[in-house]
């Protein structure tokens, strides 16, 4: 949720959040949504992410109908959806991503989100805006973090090999 909450929207955040290099996976049986902003002043600009949904791509959907969100670099499920709601109210610009049934997780059962070997998200990342600073740190287990590799050809999602 990106934005604000209550009656009082001159308290709101205006402007671009900025969202690299996460994974996120939805283990939900039903409908996810990324991504939820309070106004149409508010924008998501989301590159090098993986967006899993164990429940299928059409349960996977960028916002909650309101705000704007621009996609590039991104591994998202076939079937994805702009919105569960009747329309967007803003825009989604799809700037470029990797589709498919499997982001090539190492282990998905046990939760190992790290990319296994072949996956289609190594070395798929594109280029960060303009004057914002690359992501340097990734997890590590348990609650930790690690130095994240720069070798010239960025992953996408959370973890660089």
């Amino acid at each position: 949720h990106y934005g604000g909450d209550g009656d009082d929207e001159s308290m709101y955040r205006r402007g671009t959040l900025h969202f690299y290099d996460n994974t996120v996976v939805s283990t939900r049986e039903g409908n996810t949504t990324l991504f939820r902003m309070a106004t149409n002043d508010a924008t998501v600009d989301a590159r090098d992410n993986i967006f899993y949904a164990a429940a299928g791509g059409e349960t996977l959907a960028v916002c909650a109908g309101t705000g704007n969100v621009a996609l590039a670099d991104n591994w998202l499920p076939e079937g994805w959806v702009d919105t569960h709601e009747s329309s967007v109210d803003g825009t989604i610009a799809d700037d470029g991503n990797v589709e498919g049934a499997d982001p090539g997780f190492a282990e998905l059962a046990s939760q190992d989100f790290s990319l296994g070997e072949g996956s289609a998200c190594i070395g798929s990342g594109g280029a960060l805006a303009d004057g914002v600073p690359p992501v340097s740190c990734m997890y590590a287990v348990h609650q930790g973090a690690a130095e994240r590799p720069d070798d010239g050809s960025p992953d996408l999602g959370a973890f660089e090999l």
